[in-house]
């Protein structure tokens, strides 16, 4: 079996909890930042020590959509780094002083080749839950979608976040007799390492919903394919997002800033429901714009904003370190 891809119960829960040094060296100031390897990122951009606190807020994901999140609308720091540039221009409209960026694995060494190996079957990542959104998806439904699949998307290896893991998902999906893997915990500065590391054993991926993992496959230039979206169900268990205390056609219209913006995103995730050995240009091009490739902030500009909102909050910085202690 490849690298990784058949673990048990216990390595599963060992590889969901980091040891506090893969967290990294500073405490964390806003965790959007930090987490899936960002701070790692931002720290390799701007020339910044590992061991001090990043006083910014940014995205923790990839998504073309405008979903006007509190901590986006509010940013704790009053600096907010996006790779979204309709969410920028929205924030602006609000006041927020908001900047289009490049997302920060941009600035990894990461390895997204198959480094001579020759992949086969399908990495399929299963729908995640957090503490204010749980799963709920129909796992006989999704599993039968996969097995209607043709013949050249197997084996499959179903992928679990580190939250499901906790959860217990591991053990109800034991049931189908399919391989289970984890890129391990998200929180983890060495989770953009382990997720290629994972990737480079597998020719296709694939999911029933959309997720940050569509845009970091396609950007590496795999194929991705959505399958069993009818099986996708997810239960909202609370919610602090600015547009969800409006009414649902201003939600709706922040969501899309434009009709434009809805075709090219309707477009896009039809695309992925064709039988695909390689990914369209198209859809590798919509990755990377959503990887904020088109950003025009340069590398000393972000360097700039970093290291002045550690100047701006650095009489924070004690109470930060004797909390983490």
């Amino acid at each position: 079996m490849k690298d990784f891809c058949d673990l048990s119960d216990s390595q599963l829960e060992i590889l969901a909890r980091s040891p506090r040094r893969d967290l990294g060296y500073s405490p964390w100031a806003a965790w959007e930042a930090e987490r899936s390897g960002f701070g790692l990122g931002f720290r390799r951009a701007a020339h910044y020590p590992s061991w001090l606190p990043l006083f910014i807020t940014s995205d923790h994901y990839v998504d073309p959509l405008i979903q006007m999140r509190d901590n986006e609308v509010n940013p704790e720091f009053g600096v907010y780094l996006s790779w979204n540039a309709q969410k920028v221009d929205a924030l602006r409209k609000r006041g927020v002083n908001a900047h289009h960026c490049r997302h920060p694995w941009n600035y990894l060494d990461l390895d997204t080749s198959h480094s001579g190996r020759t992949p086969s079957g399908t990495l399929v990542f299963w729908p995640h839950s957090h503490s204010k959104h749980r799963d709920d998806t129909d796992p006989e439904d999704f599993v039968s979608s996969l097995m209607d699949l043709p013949r050249h998307y197997r084996p499959f290896v179903l992928c679990l976040m580190s939250y499901d893991i906790g959860l217990g998902l591991h053990k109800k999906l034991r049931k189908f007799g399919l391989p289970l893997t984890t890129v391990g915990d998200v929180n983890s500065q060495r989770y953009p390492y382990r997720f290629f590391r994972l990737m480079r054993n597998f020719w296709f991926a694939a999911s029933p919903n959309m997720g940050s993992q569509v845009y970091y496959t396609l950007w590496s230039g795999r194929p991705y394919r959505l399958v069993g979206r009818n099986a996708y169900q997810h239960k909202i268990l609370s919610c602090t997002d600015t547009w969800n205390h409006e009414s649902k056609s201003v939600a709706f219209n922040l969501r899309y800033t434009d009709n434009e913006l809805k075709e090219l995103v309707t477009d896009f995730e039809a695309s992925l429901e064709f039988d695909l050995e390689q990914p369209l240009d198209m859809q590798v091009a919509f990755a990377k714009k959503n990887m904020g490739l088109e950003s025009e902030m340069t590398r000393g500009t972000l360097t700039h904003i970093v290291w002045d909102q550690l100047q701006k909050n650095r009489k924070l910085m004690p109470n930060m370190y004797s909390r983490r202690s």
